[in-house]
């Protein structure tokens, strides 16, 4: 199990989709074992009735090519004893 500890975060990309919409790309800054930081993570920042909201996505960082997927829900994940 790889423990990480998130000293900080950096906006390093925004994008204006439309008026009520804005994709950001934050890196985040570890103090860990080996893993310093993430690539660029999406974002998606839109405005609501009660005002802006941030939508946060499960996604699943490959640490050792940097790619960036869809994740799994942790409430959809089945685990087995095996």
């Amino acid at each position: 199990m790889l423990l990480l500890v998130l000293l900080w975060y950096e906006i390093v990309e925004s994008k204006q989709i439309n008026k009520d919409e804005v994709q950001l790309y934050v890196v985040q800054k570890y103090a860990g074992q080996g893993y310093e930081q993430s690539p660029p993570l999406p974002y998606k920042i839109f405005k609501s009735e009660n005002g802006w909201k941030v939508l946060v996505e499960p996604l699943e960082i490959n640490t050792l090519t940097g790619e960036v997927t869809k994740g799994t829900p942790i409430h959809a994940l089945q685990y087995t004893d095996q």
